[in-house]
């Protein structure tokens, strides 16, 4: 017999978005995380115009709410692209760029679905599942049983390691192939001399990737981000980027992750087991936002869930729809984009984004925060 009607394997966006929308459908939601919240969660942290609107659909939580909770810790309307040391673009938005500490963000998404009555179990490591039976292995040897899966579980998701060993057209070693390394650090606004006061992006720093520097209220985010194969030393390249950006002190804390970087896949479902976010690869292939894509692939996960057990639909057909027209087409048009920029040599990546952003650039911007459906 099942013990839950769904599992969902993850507490970060998408796993809580998942969790929180299949409870308000009425079904018996287990929330799994292998960590205790608070935790910490390495991240740019960037809202998007998109993002704030998908949570408020979701949640009924509005940017004001984030700032009064003070989840929001800083906003900007205003940014620039640079090539190197050469500024190419800057411009002021009708809609402001809102950054969060994703320690404090998901905190806050966690006791709302909490307090909703989905029955959660922190500190719980999922290391294997049974994906013919609907079951969970946890690292005491607990085994879970439910209806359905969800694998929310991050970049290095245990669930889709699983699941593409059944899956013939999917090879893990490719998917690993075509991960990015990001290093970030948390500067004291004391350690450059300019007051920054909002988010500035570099290329040309790094074959295929970037850098930033993201505001926050009392110190700068800053980091890089590129694909491994295509990089040999990510510390010599975020030291030369650190001088690159006037910050000489060069003991400054820095942690490192990976993440999908255009390797989502187009298929993340086995059985009744469905991959969201970055256990599915779902991170804009350019620019490399994910949180947008996390609270999203959850709710259609939910969406499908709901729709397959209360009006007798096939969960993948249904899954794998909704997926390729709310997010897979975005995400493979950035795809082909990203591979056209980040293919040229860097005089030619120099010379498009001037004449992308001297063109089009306030479109550009427009398309970062808002869903264009122009198909």
């Amino acid at each position: 017999m099942k013990n839950h009607d769904i599992i969902v394997v993850g507490g970060g966006p998408a796993g809580l978005t998942s969790a929180y929308q299949l409870n308000k459908y009425g079904f018996d939601v287990l929330l799994v995380d292998k960590n205790t919240f608070p935790r910490p969660k390495l991240c740019a942290g960037l809202l998007t115009k998109k993002t704030r609107k998908l949570i408020n659909n979701i949640f009924s939580v509005t940017t004001e709410d984030l700032k009064q909770k003070e989840v929001v810790d800083f906003c900007s309307d205003y940014y620039q692209i640079y090539f190197k040391d050469k500024l190419i673009y800057e411009t002021k938005m009708k809609d402001a760029f809102y950054y969060v500490h994703r320690r404090v963000y998901d905190n806050y998404l966690f006791n709302l679905v909490k307090n909703s009555g989905v029955e959660i179990k922190e500190g719980t490591e999922v290391v294997d599942i049974d994906l013919f039976n609907s079951k969970i292995i946890t690292k005491k040897g607990k085994e879970i049983k439910a209806g359905y899966i969800i694998g929310a579980d991050g970049a290095n998701s245990v669930i889709r390691r699983k699941l593409l060993t059944k899956r013939d057209d999917i090879k893990l070693d490719d998917f690993k192939k075509n991960m990015a390394v990001s290093l970030e650090a948390v500067v004291p606004r004391s350690e450059l001399k300019l007051d920054f006061d909002h988010p500035i992006l570099y290329y040309g720093i790094l074959n295929w990737g970037y850098g930033w520097i993201f505001p926050r209220k009392d110190f700068l985010v800053v980091g890089i981000a590129g694909l491994k194969k295509s990089n040999n030393n990510f510390k010599d390249i975020f030291m030369e980027y650190l001088d690159l950006i006037g910050i000489k002190n060069k003991d400054i804390d820095y942690s490192g992750w990976q993440l999908p970087y255009g390797n989502f896949l187009k298929e993340p479902f086995y059985n009744n087991t469905l991959l969201v976010g970055d256990a599915a690869g779902l991170v804009e292939p350019l620019t490399g936002e994910g949180i947008y894509y996390a609270h999203h692939s959850g709710l259609l996960a939910a969406k499908a869930i709901n729709k397959a057990e209360n009006y007798n639909r096939n969960l993948i057909s249904t899954y794998k729809r909704s997926l390729d027209e709310e997010i897979l087409l975005r995400l493979e048009r950035f795809k082909k984009l990203s591979k056209f920029f980040y293919g040229q040599p860097a005089f030619m990546q120099k010379f498009l984004l001037k004449v992308a952003t001297k063109t089009a650039g306030n479109y550009l911007t427009e398309i970062i925060q808002e869903v264009k459906d122009d198909r």
